[in-house]
């Protein structure tokens, strides 16, 4: 089984936290630091993509609508993990495609735990 996984977030030290749990757990990570670079290397498949939301540019909720449209990459689950913790901001996650949604910061087992 293919563990990859590609995280889309603007935080260096957020995603260099992230890549540390994860690849201890056994993943493959792949880093993007904004969507247009993560929408360019969700092209390789992974199994999972680990979202923010607030990102320069395109946001996550624009990322995760592009990847829903494209037939290619509609399949692979998409987790939000940001400092958004509304309501409204959930909603909006689910209502993109989102099949998760954790606030910041998470705990390194509750990371592991959701990614497998």
């Amino acid at each position: 089984m293919d563990k990859s996984v590609l995280i889309i977030d603007d935080d260096p030290e957020i995603t260099q936290i992230f890549k540390i749990y994860l690849e201890k757990d056994g993943f493959q990570v792949i880093a993007a630091e904004n969507g247009v670079n993560g929408l360019k290397k969700a092209e390789v498949k992974p199994s999972l993509i680990i979202l923010d939301v607030m990102m320069p540019g395109m946001n996550g909720y624009e990322v995760c609508s592009k990847l829903q449209e494209n037939e290619n990459l509609s399949y692979i689950p998409v987790i939000f993990i940001t400092a958004l913790g509304g309501e409204q901001d959930k909603a909006m996650a689910f209502s993109c495609g989102a099949v998760d949604y954790i606030v910041k910061p998470p705990t390194k087992s509750q990371l592991i735990d959701t990614v497998r």
